[in-house]
């Protein structure tokens, strides 16, 4: 694997010179080709004679990251997947990492990839689950996203390749042999901050990317005359899940199967405009609605507006989002080319940021992923002011005449 911005490369194998154990090795080399130092060692000596199929990915600048399969200390007979961090100069990073934890049955043909940020994907076979390509997310800095997830169905799958892309997505290929052989290929998001998604027709179509390309995600839920669609994690389990708001009703498919309502929360009536947001910064999104200048939200799921707050006046667009990145949903309006945000939850504006013009949308979200929700309009396009300065700092050119929301829609 080499480093984009260095071209300097690594190599990663696995020894067993006495055939009676087998660790994983490696060897940096500069630009030249020339060994930068010795040979190191990743993880453990492990006894037996088993295949380590290690793989390893470089960031742009150097640092890298080794993945391999070695035999489960609980249990000799099946595999488990395990990683480790490097330095450019080939230091250890933190402890040897447990990816596939949680996952019983063997676990077997690792394969890792990372962005141009170092962020890192690690895929290999749940073969519990019948040679299920599974995959976990971690940060750069080596911290999970959340638990594995299966990424494809069917059985019989073999090893499969991952490859991180720039604008926040990676592909993987893999081919499944029954009832015959056929090679597939998918991509899946994993962009820095929440997708972006719009609404028409029934489905959530959502761009992962920065740059306007064609939908990543789709996922058809609703659709009835009169919906309106929202993005939330009402369930807490890391994903934003597709809602909509009917006749009062807020129904959400958090199994993510495709138009199975998982969650129905009655609140709210026609004429509101509901949102689905963290007011009390306990995980889940609340169902909430505006309504004569106040919002209305239940945060115990149960019906009952246990969230009152009086904020904004006649004529102002409302809005709920994290807009000071303290984990808690603040009420916000956009007035004239204004947002006004009341993040200490006492009716007065506190942070006020002209962006925009009278006449535009506006929305917040996340685009940049730094945890705060951004003031964005759409005009000719989407913009969101991601420095909070009220200064364009991010644009993505999509239809802007469709229902617009963000939301981490796959929890990568």
């Amino acid at each position: 694997s080499m480093a984009a911005d260095t071209g300097a490369f690594v190599v990663v194998w696995q020894t067993n010179p006495t055939g009676k154990a087998v660790q994983v090795a490696g060897q940096l080399f500069d630009p030249t080709g020339a060994r930068v130092g010795g040979e190191f060692r990743v993880g453990s000596v492990v006894a037996g004679s088993w295949l380590a199929l290690p793989h390893v990915a470089m960031a742009p600048h150097g640092s890298f990251v080794v993945v391999w399969q070695e035999p489960d200390p609980n249990d000799a007979s099946t595999l488990r997947i395990l990683g480790q961090r490097f330095t450019a100069l080939g230091k250890t990073l933190g402890p040897t990492f447990w990816i596939s934890e949680g996952l019983r049955g063997p676990q077997r043909f690792p394969g890792v990839a990372c962005d141009p940020h170092g962020n890192f994907v690690v895929t290999w076979n749940d073969d519990q689950g019948l040679g299920v390509t599974t995959a976990r997310l971690y940060h750069a800095n080596g911290v999970p996203v959340r638990l594995p997830v299966a990424l494809t169905q069917g059985i019989l799958q073999e090893d499969a390749l991952v490859a991180f892309g720039w604008n926040g997505t990676f592909a993987i290929a893999w081919t499944e042999s029954y009832p015959v052989d056929i090679a597939h290929l998918r991509r899946f998001s994993a962009s820095p901050g929440e997708e972006i998604c719009q609404y028409s027709n029934g489905e959530f179509d959502c761009y992962t990317g920065r740059s306007g390309e064609i939908p990543t995600i789709r996922h058809p839920f609703g659709g009835r005359p009169g919906d309106i669609a929202l993005l939330g994690d009402i369930d807490g389990d890391g994903r934003a899940d597709p809602c909509v708001f009917r006749s009062g009703t807020f129904l959400c498919d958090t199994g993510h199967d495709s138009g199975t309502t998982g969650v129905a929360v009655a609140f709210g009536q026609d004429g509101d405009v509901p949102f689905l947001a963290d007011v009390d910064g306990d995980g889940k999104a609340d169902p909430c609605v505006y309504r004569n200048g106040h919002f209305l939200c239940s945060t115990r799921h149960d019906g009952v507006a246990d969230f009152d707050l009086a904020f904004g006046a006649p004529g102002d667009v409302p809005l709920l989002g994290d807009i000071d990145g303290d984990g808690r949903a603040d009420p916000c309006v956009f007035r004239a080319g204004t947002f006004l945000c009341d993040t200490h939850h006492d009716g007065v504006a506190d942070v006020v940021i002209p962006f925009g013009h009278p006449g535009d949308s506006p929305l917040l979200g996340d685009f940049d992923g730094d945890g705060r929700a951004d003031p964005c309009v759409l005009a000719e396009g989407l913009q969101c002011d991601t420095a909070h300065d009220g200064k364009p700092g991010g644009t993505l050119l999509i239809p802007s005449r469709l229902r617009t929301m963000f939301g981490n829609l796959d929890g990568l």
